[in-house]
């Protein structure tokens, strides 16, 4: 492969995404916000959250089998991907009450217990075909220790996402 070249995830590659500072350009837990927050917001300012603009995203998500892993609070997430047309594209929204911890707190292996529960949920038989991307290198640390794909994206590039490169 020559240095430029994009390589484009398998068919059966699987995207898990980070919600705060990756899908959205802010840091929606940080700010404490409600999903009430999210439905008072003009179309301007909720048009302004999203790293990429969720026409963009649309397209991707069609193209793709895309998970959101997030420490934040899973009411929230959904209010953002229901206000924006996406909650119907995103195949599941991952947070840490569903492994037992409690949401807006972080997890001792970071986004590993998530995206072992996607592995297990899409059948994959080889780590490499799930992709973490995420703004906490800690995070893309502990993914890649256990052989998961992960891209640090600190918020997510548009480019990045569209057409990752590998």
């Amino acid at each position: 492969m020559e240095e430029g070249d994009v390589c484009l995830p398998s068919p059966q590659a699987v995207t898990v995404l980070d919600f705060d500072r990756c899908l959205l350009k802010i840091h929606s837990y940080g700010m404490r916000m409600t999903p009430e927050d999210v439905e008072e917001a003009d179309d301007l300012v909720f048009q302004g959250y999203w790293a990429i603009p969720p026409s963009r995203l649309k397209e991707f998500l069609k193209e793709k089998r895309v998970y959101i892993a997030s420490f934040g609070l899973s009411e929230v997430i959904h209010a953002f991907l229901i206000r924006a047309g996406l909650d119907k594209m995103v195949l599941g929204v991952l947070t840490p009450k569903l492994v037992g911890g409690v949401d807006g707190c972080s997890l001792p292996s970071g986004k590993n217990a998530l995206l072992e529960m996607v592995e297990a949920a899409e059948g994959l038989t080889d780590r490499s075909f799930l992709t973490l991307y995420d703004d906490d290198p800690n995070n893309i640390r502990l993914a890649l220790e256990v052989g998961f794909g992960a891209v640090h994206a600190d918020p997510l590039a548009e480019a990045l996402l569209i057409d990752p490169v590998v």
